[in-house]
């Protein structure tokens, strides 16, 4: 696939938005599970006090159980903002959470027969909506906030017409819910495209769609490890195009970029599909290959038969010819991606000046 330019400045932004966010999430998240585990802690103790201690004056009772519905939603507020921390947990800690929520809040309706707390499973309804960006986890959520409320309409039968009104109020709740989840779920559909694209445009080479410098040092020195590691060979082949330059200057970059995109294509074409290929420079390309890859006068001759049956430009205007270098490493070395590039980057040079003296 081919990309095009990127919006000017539009990756650098979104990266350096990444940056930040990364950067308070490692500062905001070191808090975030003791703010858990004591919001948890609260509510178990509101659900026991409501079992063991029930209290004549309830307002104390309702106090905690505010004061824990706040510290909640306070929780809740910070995960959302430091996602990428408590994404792994936070489905299962807000689970959890609201459950417990749930049962203080059934609890305290048993014991003060005051069915207008039904209100605040509404509301956990909601938050679950609000919260869950995972549908399994919004689902699982309401269920067991459902599940909370039926208990209580079947623990005080003698109040059944009370349960059937409130039981509005929940269904409508749970649809409010239901598309906020939606529109969240939407949303960061829409925000993970954006990210994956401003990723890809940060590691692809918008001109020929092949990895670019950045993109090929990590996996590539993965891939170098992990060839080694295996107890294989691995082989960087450097390529570059010769007499770019003069094709800008005589016929302009339109042409020379049409070379550019040709070469990619051959490298393309004769690649196996576990080498690896980047755009390292204006004129020039890498390719890792597992083993010790073509010989560099194979490589040349064939890339050059690829351009010459589907020139690019007119044979006045280039004559195909490429000069390729390639360096190997073997089990028991140890050496870096960088390392490898520069030293086939060294033997494509001297190849260029063995053809030069031999052309003589």
């Amino acid at each position: 696939m081919k990309y095009g330019n990127p919006e000017p400045g539009r990756t650098n932004q979104l990266l350096n938005d990444e940056g930040m966010v990364r950067e308070r999430n490692q500062v905001v998240g070191k808090y975030i599970p003791w703010l858990a585990f004591a919001c948890a802690g609260l509510l178990l103790v509101i659900v026991l006090q409501s079992l063991w201690w029930p209290v004549q004056n309830d307002t104390v009772l309702k106090g905690s159980l505010t004061l824990g519905i706040v510290v909640l939603f306070t929780n809740l507020a910070i995960g959302l903002m430091a996602r990428k921390i408590v994404l792994k947990y936070s489905p299962m800690l807000i689970l959890i959470i609201t459950l417990l929520t749930s049962l203080a809040i059934g609890f305290l309706t048993l014991e003060s027969n005051e069915f207008w707390n039904v209100t605040y499973l509404a509301m956990a309804l909601v938050v679950a909506g609000v919260a869950q960006l995972r549908p399994f986890w919004f689902i699982s959520t309401a269920v067991g906030v459902w599940v909370v409320y039926l208990a209580l309409g079947l623990a005080t039968t003698s109040s059944y017409p009370y349960w059937r009104g409130w039981g509005t109020v929940m269904l409508v709740s749970t649809v409010i819910s239901c598309i906020i989840q939606y529109i969240r779920y939407r949303e960061n559909a829409k925000l993970e495209n954006r990210w994956a694209k401003a990723k890809d445009e940060s590691t692809t080479d918008p001109l020929t769609g092949l990895l670019n410098r950045r993109g090929l040092q990590g996996p590539g020195q993965r891939q170098v490890q992990l060839a080694l590691d295996s107890g294989k060979t691995i082989s960087v082949s450097f390529c570059d195009v010769v007499g770019l330059k003069k094709v800008n200057d005589s016929a302009g970059h339109d042409a020379g970029d049409a070379i550019i995109t040709a070469v990619a294509d051959a490298l393309l074409f004769l690649s196996r599909d576990s080498d690896m290929l980047a755009r390292w420079g204006g004129d020039e390309f890498v390719m890792l290959s597992f083993g010790s890859g073509p010989p560099p006068p194979l490589f040349e001759k064939r890339l050059t038969s690829y351009l010459g049956d589907n020139p690019p430009v007119s044979k006045e205007v280039w004559l195909p010819e490429v000069t390729v270098g390639q360096i190997t490493a073997h089990i028991g070395e140890t050496p870096t991606l960088d390392k490898l590039i520069e030293q086939a980057d060294q033997s494509m040079y001297d190849r260029r000046a063995y053809i030069r003296s031999h052309q003589k």
